[in-house]
């Protein structure tokens, strides 16, 4: 009992000469229903609160989407193009999301909405302004390019307008008709590389030795902690990988811009000539090479795109909904139609897997073995469900659990049903491991695949200890009893262990590719070793059977399933109230991230803590990894 309640028992006793217990009783009572009362209206305060918030969304949404008669689609991305959206848990992690790092765009969305624009009688043209585009593969960004090129069927210009051109973003400018530079801007061609740093020399001053087990001469995710240099091997496959990309982004864009690709290589290799030329003029070079069309200030692009579709009512600004607008009125008002209605025994089940392979379950933007594994079984056990497409979008990770989907996969296939895996902008390593089981396997051009190997890793600190006068002993009954501690040596039975288990499973990668591409473990063993391929490149070596995007896979796996007439159905791990809750604030947690010009010095440092991130997502139970670190720090 409160001291409140003694009061009022003490007052009601005094004053009416009532029983304590009955006092006791009506009191306790009293003081029950009114902590109801107030849990009550606290609840109802909290649910108006949330009806509230959901109004001024929808409401912001329906103030943006009172378009204009006719008017442009100003298609301004701010961040990074997925194949999935990446997922908080918490609101923690919800808040880590906001400030680490750049807005996901969908790219199924994104397709869909410049398709929707096309016959939409009110769009009148595309305005691309791609400065806040970040971090996104050359296969995502020919994806949108070829859908723009659909728009453009329509008789609908497409425009691109900015005040600098990052590498992806001038590929995605590319494919407008006409494209504008600011004159204190520049377009931002350098070629494609991979570059890391390489600790040896600071683990030898350290005195921590780093004991790696690998197999394939190609496999080079560990070699920083080996060496100060990347190896000859290394150095060699990448520029095969890196080679092919770059002729086919000039190939793109000397075609989409109708200049040599000759002029493109002059102008990144000798750019100082032709900076020469234009007085040190960075726009004025990128005009003279013909990579844009003109040179316009903020007010004169514009007062150009007013002449072009008009202006608002205070002719401060052309006629325009917004990218982000277009995308709330498809989700709230238009939504997308389907033909799930029509074809509800007929479906082609489409699974996205994207992000880190780890062990047991992962939220969407990862994969977990658990979680994608419970999705191919519904796949399976639903017979509304005909055949599979995988969508991968991985670098590999575990191989635990890429076994535990590929477990999976092998039972789907038994059950009957066709499986078609679609590779997205990677799908190396472990992404590779689990494509094996597939009828067929489709990549884009440019995707970034194979990287066939096996390593594991561990570090001894027994030195750097010692160095500071920490030493390790005690007792064991075996010779593998603390082996493994970190602050002791590795014994060279212990390592002999671990070389013998990569090698072994990297004879089981090998084997499941021979038995899956119908090749014989010679074949598979030349284009393996660790070595990374380009779409076109692993379809030459056989690796995959065809090239083609997502809707080509799906097309593929109906045709195996013998459907003439199908609808697509996404399988997706159903969420808790309390994570849709999170998923739509999801939705809007980036807002306060902006990335303009490539800052040189941060970017390296970024690079560096990305590269310690992906140890830390590493959890295999038996610390064995296929993975592509380069493919990884290349994307």
């Amino acid at each position: 009992m409160t001291r409140y309640e003694s009061s009022m028992k003490r007052s009601l006793y005094s004053i009416l000469s009532i029983p304590e217990k009955l006092v006791t009783a009506l009191v306790s009572g009293f003081w029950r229903f009114l902590n109801g009362l107030r849990r009550f209206v606290a609840n109802l305060f909290f649910l108006m609160l949330l009806i509230g918030l959901i109004f001024v969304f929808v409401a912001e949404k329906r103030t943006g989407l009172l378009l204009p008669v006719k008017g442009g689609l100003l298609i301004n991305p701010k961040g990074v193009v997925v194949e999935q959206l990446s997922y908080a848990n918490s609101l923690d992690e919800l808040y880590m999301l906001s400030t680490d790092g750049p807005q996901e765009i969908l790219l199924s969305e994104f397709l869909q909405l410049i398709s929707r624009a096309k016959s939409d009688s009110n769009i009148t043209a595309i305005v691309l302004q791609p400065g806040g585009l970040v971090g996104t593969g050359i296969s995502k960004i020919n994806a949108i390019g070829e859908a723009l090129l659909d728009f453009k069927q329509s008789g609908k210009p497409v425009i691109a307008v900015g005040d600098y051109y990052s590498q992806m973003q001038y590929l995605l400018a590319s494919y407008a008709d006409e494209i504008y530079l600011h004159p204190m801007g520049g377009i931002e061609l350098k070629g494609l590389s991979i570059y890391r740093t390489y600790y040896k020399e600071a683990l030898d001053k350290l005195a921590v030795d780093y004991h790696v087990f690998r197999v394939g001469a190609y496999k080079s995710a560990l070699e920083p902690y080996l060496r100060n240099d990347m190896s000859p091997e290394a150095k060699q496959a990448n520029n095969v990988w890196l080679t092919d990309l770059w002729r086919s982004y000039t190939q793109t864009v000397s075609q989409q811009r109708g200049i040599s690709v000759a002029g493109i290589d002059q102008y990144v290799n000798q750019q100082d000539e032709l900076l020469v030329a234009q007085n040190g003029d960075v726009a004025k070079t990128a005009l003279a090479a013909s990579l844009v069309d003109g040179i316009k200030t903020r007010p004169e692009q514009r007062r150009y795109l007013i002449e072009k579709l008009g202006g608002n009512d205070d002719e401060t600004n052309f006629k325009h909904v917004k990218f982000s607008d277009y995308l709330g009125m498809n989700h709230l008002f238009t939504p997308l139609k389907s033909n799930m209605e029509s074809y509800k025994d007929k479906q082609v089940g489409v699974i996205i897997a994207k992000g880190e392979i780890v062990d047991g379950r992962a939220p969407p933007g990862a994969i977990g073995g658990d979680s994608l594994a419970e999705l191919i079984r519904q796949a399976r056990t639903k017979q509304e469900i005909k055949t599979l497409v995988l969508r991968i979008d991985s670098p590999g990770g575990s191989v635990f659990a890429s076994q535990v989907i590929s477990d999976e996969l092998a039972l789907f296939r038994q059950s009957g049903k066709p499986l078609v895996v679609s590779m997205g902008s990677v799908a190396a390593s472990g992404g590779y491991w689990i494509s094996t089981d597939a009828d067929q396997i489709w990549a884009e051009p440019d995707t970034i695949t194979g990287s066939i190997g096996v390593y594991g890793a561990l570090p001894s600190l027994a030195r750097s200890l010692t160095k500071i006068g920490l030493h390790n002993d005690g007792v064991g009954t075996s010779r593998l009893s603390g082996a493994y501690q970190l602050e002791r040596p590795l014994s060279d039975y212990a390592a002999r262990i671990a070389q013998l288990e990569v090698e072994n499973v990297y004879r089981q990668f090998v084997q499941r590719v021979a038995v899956g591409r119908k090749m014989s473990d010679d074949q598979v063993a030349a284009v393996a070793q660790g070595r990374v391929w380009t779409g076109r490149l692993a379809h030459a070596n056989g690796l995959v059977d065809k090239l083609g995007g997502l809707q080509n896979a799906i097309e593929a796996a109906a045709e195996l399933a013998g459907l003439k007439e199908y609808s697509q159905h996404v399988l997706q791990r159903k969420l808790s109230p309390r994570e849709q809750i999170l998923r739509q604030l999801n939705s809007i947690r980036f807002d306060v991230y902006e990335q303009s010009v490539e800052n040189a010095w941060l970017s390296a440092i970024s690079a560096l803590i990305k590269e310690f991130k992906i140890l830390e997502q590493m959890n295999d139970p038996k610390g064995l990894y296929s993975y592509c670190v380069a493919c990884k720090l290349f994307q």
